[in-house]
Parts: C-alpha cells; structure tokens; sequence
C-alpha cells in the first residue's frame, strides 16, 4: 500500500473503533435485536410484513387467481369438446 492508502485505511479503522461512520454504508437483513458499535438498538427488517385491514396477501392473490384461470380453463375446453361432439365436426 502507498502512504496515503495507509493513512485512509488507518483513519477508517479508528472511526470504526471509535463506533463512527464507516465509509461504506452496513447493511442489515433479517430479522435483528443486536447492539451497534455505539450501544444502540438496531431493529431490523421484517421478511413478512403485518396484515393491513384484512386485505389479502399477494401470495393469497395468486393462488386465487391460478385456481380461478384453471377452472375457466377447464369449462372452456369441456364447453368446446361438447360443442364438437354434439355439432358433428
């Protein structure tokens, strides 16, 4: 390393120390309870957010929407052969 990249590396490194700002952001995932380097709470992020007013989840939504494309999949095609059979194509 040249000088001047040993100051900077030395800098961050007592910045860290100290509990300051690093000059990378840190980055949090998951669910967190754990102490920062200043003795702070960190809360963290949450996969699963709560349920709003009794909407539906996303999830919910596209398992509703799958199952009611299926179904009219299925009378469509059972109408068409019935159709067919019946009209003597």
């Amino acid at each position: 390393m040249q000088p001047a990249q040993q100051a900077q590396f030395a800098d961050r490194i007592r910045r860290i120390q100290a509990g300051g700002p690093n000059t990378f952001a840190t980055v949090y995932t998951g669910l967190q309870d754990v102490d920062t380097p200043v003795g702070k709470k960190v809360s963290g992020v949450q996969h699963i957010a709560p349920r709003v007013g009794g909407r539906p989840t996303a999830r919910e939504l596209l398992s509703l929407g799958l199952k009611s494309g299926m179904l009219k999949l299925v009378a469509l095609g059972s109408g068409i052969l019935l159709f067919l059979h019946f009209a003597g194509v």
